[in-house]
C-alpha cells in the first residue's frame, strides 16, 4: 500500500478542519449547506376561517374554479374533487361503500385507514427493536381542526394515541390539487416520535373489476393493471420503491434492496380519467408504495401513495444468547431512529388528466411540460444523429508480482477510433473515457492526470486539442467521486467513508467497498477540477451521481440525503459539458448526456407491462443511452428497444482484447474489440440515421406510447408514428405490414 510521505496526524487534522470549515483551502462542505429556511405556506398572507360543516357526514364544497370543485367531509377529514360542470365526483380521498361494499363490516383499523388522508408511523422514544405503530387521521378519537381559505383548506391533526400533531394544507389549482406538510408544524408532545407519514393512502383507489392501472417509476416505468391482479403470482406482495436510491444505508450493497425510482412520481388511471402525483419537496426521504389488489391483500383495492420518512434509522446489534455454539436469539439486531427529526417540508402536486391524455403518455407529457417550465429539465440541443461510445482505457491488476495498470486503449488510439467512425459516416459522437486516470478504473480519484500507460498528461493535451478541432464529437472523462474500494486510492476508511448511526462503516460483506462521504467527495472534486479545467474541450462524466443519494450518520459530522443532493447538484453545475450516470431528477437540470439509463424494470411479480415513461419525459431534451449493444445477448432485439425508447445507439469498446482484463476487477467486458465491432456499429448507426432519426429529431417529443399483443406504437409531436413488432409473425397496420422483429416508420415525410 502506498503511503504519503510526511503526512502526519496533525496535518490530517488540519486538512479535516479546512475541508469541513471552509477555511483558506477553499470552499468547504458547510459553505455548500447553509441553514435551511422553511418554505412558504400554500396560504401565505391569507386569513382563514374555521370550517363549519352543515352536515359533518357529507361532502360539502370548500371552493371551486373553472374546472373543479374541492369538497370536504368533516367527520373523517377527507377531501374529494368533483367535476364543476357536471357536479359528479372525479376523485375521492376516502373509500366509500359504493367503491368497497365491505367497508361497513371492515375492522375499525381498516375502516379508519381507508378513510384517512394521513397515516403516520411512530415509535417509542426509547425503542431499539423497530416496534413501529400506525395511526390514522380518520380515527374518531383523533382531533382535526380545519381552516377554510379562498382556494383550499388547512387541517391540524392531533393523533390521540401518539400525541403527535401536524398540519396538512390542500390547495385547489387549475389542473389539480397541491398538498403540503410544513416541517415546522410537527409536534411530538408525548412519549413517541414520528417516523413516517403516508399521504393520501387511498386517493383514487380502484376495484379489481375496473378498467385502468397503477403507474409507478420502477426502472423506465411500469404498469400494474387492475383486471390482471387476480392472475398474478400467488406469492406476489406490494412493492416499495425508494426514491433516488436505497433509503437505508444497510441496503446500499444489498441485492435484496427495494427497487429505486429516478423520478418522484406515480399515477392512477381509472376509465376515462387519470392523475399524476409528483413529490415536489422532501422527496429525498420518500418512498412510493404500490399496492395492487393481489392475492394477499385483505382489502381488494388498487392504490399508490407517497410515504415520507422523518427520521433516519440504523441497525443496532442486540445481546446474543449462545449455547453449544448455536445462537438462541430470535433477533440478532434491532432498529434505532435518530433523535433529530428531518426538518424537511413535504409537498405533492396531483395533476388531473382527462380524455385522450388520461393515460401514462398524458402523465409523461404533463410532467415533462412542468419540468421544462420550471427549468428542471435541461435543453441540451444534442443532434439526434449521434453515436454513443464508451472507450475503456484500463484497469489495475488485483494481485500478483506483475500487478499494475493494464492499458486497453491509449489516448492516441481514442483519436484513431473516433476518426474511423467519423470517416465511416458518423455525423456526431458522444465518447465517454473510462479508466483513464493513472490508477485505472475503480480507484477513488485523487488526481485527474491521465495514466502514463495510455498517454499521460501529453496524451490528454493532444486529445483536448483534437476535441477542439472536432466539434461534432463530445468527449467525457469519467470520474467517480462517490465510490471507494479498499486499497484503491487515497482515502481513510474511518474518516472518509460514510457511517451508520451506530458508528460502523457502511460496507459490503467483504468489507472492501465503501461510499465516500459527501465532504470528501466535494474535496476530491475540487482537486480533480483544477486539472480538468486545463482541458476546456473535454467534458466530465460523473459516475454514480445520478444513480443514488445517501446519508452519512457520522456523529458530529452528519450529512443528510437532502444535503448530499445539494452537494451533487453543486458538482453537476460545474461549467462545461457533463455526462451523468443515471437519471435521478436532481441531475436533469444540468446534464448534457445521460448514460446507463434502464430500458426495463426490476421484474417484480406485480408488473404487467414495462413502459418508457422516463424516456417520454426526457426525450428531445437530454440525449441518453442504455446498456451497451455489444454486451447484450440479442443485438436485433436491443436495436428495436433503442428505437422504441429513443436511446442513442451505445457500445463499450476497447482497442485490445478483453482477455487482458481477466486479472483485474473489471469483468463487464467479454466482446469489445473495436476492430471486431466497427462495421456492425456503423451498419446500425447508418440504418438509424437513414430510417429513423430524420423523422424523430429536431423539436420532436415522444408524446404517445401504446402496446398490444407485442405490437408497439410510438407517436411523436411532429406526427411521426413508429410501429415495432416484437412478435414472431408479421402484423398489418394502416394497410402496411410490419415484419416480425422489425419496425415501420410512418408520418411526416416518411413513406
Amino acid at each position: 500500500m502506498r503511503k504519503k510521505q510526511g503526512f502526519s496526524l496533525l496535518a490530517a487534522m488540519i486538512a479535516a478542519v479546512l475541508v469541513l470549515g471552509g477555511c483558506a483551502a477553499g470552499p468547504g462542505i458547510r459553505d455548500l449547506l447553509p441553514e435551511s429556511v422553511p418554505g412558504e405556506s400554500l396560504f401565505s398572507g391569507q386569513d382563514g376561517t374555521v370550517w363549519q360543516a352543515q352536515d359533518a357526514g357529507a361532502y360539502e364544497m370548500v371552493c371551486e374554479n373553472d374546472r373543479y370543485e374541492l369538497m370536504y367531509r368533516q367527520d373523517i377529514g377527507a377531501i374529494a374533487v368533483n367535476d364543476r360542470l357536471t357536479g359528479e365526483p372525479l376523485w375521492n380521498g376516502a373509500v366509500t361503500e359504493s367503491l368497497y361494499p365491505g367497508l361497513a363490516t371492515s375492522t375499525k383499523i381498516w375502516k379508519d385507514y381507508m378513510q384517512s388522508m394521513l397515516a403516520i408511523t411512530y415509535v417509542s422514544r426509547e425503542d431499539t427493536r423497530g416496534n413501529f405503530v400506525r395511526e390514522y387521521s380518520a380515527a374518531p378519537e383523533n382531533t382535526v381542526e380545519t381552516q377554510r381559505f379562498e382556494k383550499g383548506l388547512r387541517q391540524k391533526v392531533t393523533f390521540a394515541n401518539s400525541g403527535i400533531r401536524l398540519e396538512l394544507e390542500i390547495l385547489l389549482e387549475e389542473d389539480g390539487i397541491r398538498l403540503r406538510i410544513p416541517a415546522e408544524s410537527i409536534e411530538e408532545t408525548g412519549d413517541y416520535v414520528l417516523y413516517a407519514v403516508e399521504l393520501l393512502p387511498f386517493f383514487g383507489a380502484a376495484a379489481p373489476d375496473e378498467e385502468g392501472y397503477l403507474f409507478y417509476p420502477d426502472g423506465s416505468g411500469a404498469l400494474s393493471e387492475f383486471q390482471k391482479t387476480g392472475s398474478k403470482h400467488l406469492y406476489a406482495t406490494p412493492l416499495t420503491l425508494d426514491i433516488y436510491g436505497p433509503l437505508l444505508q444497510a441496503d446500499l450493497f444489498s441485492e435484496t434492496a427495494n427497487p429505486t425510482a429516478m423520478l418522484p412520481v406515480y399515477g392512477i388511471k381509472r376509465g376515462d380519467k387519470a392523475f399524476l402525483a409528483s413529490a415536489e419537496e422532501g422527496e429525498e426521504y420518500a418512498q412510493i408504495l404500490v399496492n395492487p389488489s393481489i392475492n394477499m391483500s385483505t382489502i381488494k383495492l388498487n392504490r399508490c401513495s407517497f410515504s415520507f420518512v422523518y427520521r433516519e434509522q440504523y441497525r443496532v446489534y442486540l445481546s446474543n444468547i449462545v449455547k453449544n455454539g448455536e445462537n438462541l436469539s430470535n433477533t440478532l439486531y434491532g432498529t434505532r431512529l435518530e433523535k433529530e427529526r428531518l426538518a424537511l417540508d413535504r409537498e405533492v402536486k396531483v395533476t388531473f388528466l382527462e380524455g385522450e391524455q388520461a393515460n401514462y403518455s398524458g402523465m409523461a407529457n404533463a410532467y415533462r411540460e412542468r419540468l421544462t417550465a420550471d427549468g428542471r429539465l435541461n435543453q441540451a440541443e444534442t443532434p439526434e444523429d449521434t453515436l454513443s461510445l464508451t472507450l475503456f482505457m484500463g484497469a489495475q491488476k488485483e494481485a500478483g508480482l506483475l500487478s499494475g495498470y493494464v492499458p486497453m486503449t491509449t489516448l492516441d488510439e481514442v483519436q484513431s477510433i473516433v476518426k474511423g467512425y467519423l470517416d465511416g459516416g458518423a455525423a456526431h459522437m458522444q465518447v465517454l473515457l473510462r479508466g483513464w486516470t493513472k490508477h485505472g478504473y475503480g480507484y477513488t480519484p485523487d488526481t485527474a492526470v491521465g495514466a502514463s500507460a495510455v498517454g499521460g498528461r501529453k496524451g490528454l493535451e493532444a486529445l483536448d486539442q483534437f476535441a477542439g478541432e472536432t466539434p461534432e464529437t463530445w468527449f467525457y472523462l469519467e470520474t467517480d467521486f462517490s465510490s471507494a474500494w479498499k486499497g484503491n486510492g487515497r482515502f481513510s476508511v474511518g474518516r472518509d467513508t460514510i457511517q451508520q448511526g451506530n458508528g460502523s462503516q457502511v460496507t459490503d460483506e467483504m468489507k472492501e467497498r465503501f461510499f465516500i462521504t459527501p465532504a470528501k467527495a466535494w474535496e476530491n472534486f475540487q482537486t480533480a477540477w483544477k486539472q480538468l479545467e486545463k482541458s476546456p474541450h473535454l467534458g466530465v462524466g460523473l459516475e454514480g451521481l445520478g444513480l443514488r443519494l445517501y446519508q452519512d450518520q457520522k456523529k458530529g459530522a452528519a450529512v443528510s440525503r437532502a444535503d448530499t443532493r445539494r452537494i451533487w447538484e453543486k458538482i453537476l453545475s460545474q461549467p462545461g459539458q457533463t455526462a451523468v450516470e443515471g437519471g435521478n431528477l436532481y441531475a436533469l437540470s444540468a446534464a448534457g448526456m445521460l448514460y446507463n439509463i434502464p430500458v426495463s424494470t426490476s421484474g417484480n411479480e406485480i408488473i404487467d407491462r414495462e413502459i418508457p415513461f422516463f424516456q417520454m419525459v426526457v426525450y428531445g431534451s437530454i440525449p441518453y443511452s442504455g446498456e451497451p449493444g455489444n454486451l447484450t445477448y440479442d443485438l436485433t432485439l436491443t436495436k428495436l428497444r433503442w428505437i422504441e425508447y429513443g436511446c442513442l445507439p451505445h457500445f463499450e469498446l476497447t482497442q485490445e482484447s478483453p482477455t487482458l482484463l481477466r486479472d483485474t476487477g473489471y469483468n463487464d467486458l467479454f466482446t469489445c474489440e473495436n476492430q471486431e465491432w466497427e462495421d456492425r456499429v456503423l451498419d446500425m448507426y447508418t440504418e438509424l440515421k437513414t430510417e429513423v432519426w430524420p423523422y424523430t429529431g429536431g423539436d420532436a417529443r415522444m408524446v404517445g406510447h401504446e402496446e398490444e399483443d407485442e405490437l408497439v406504437r410510438v407517436t411523436y409531436s411532429n406526427g411521426t408514428v413508429i410501429y415495432i413488432n416484437y412478435g414472431d409473425t408479421g402484423r398489418s397496420v394502416d394497410g402496411t405490414e410490419v415484419q416480425a422483429m422489425d419496425y415501420l416508420v410512418m408520418g411526416v415525410d416518411a413513406e
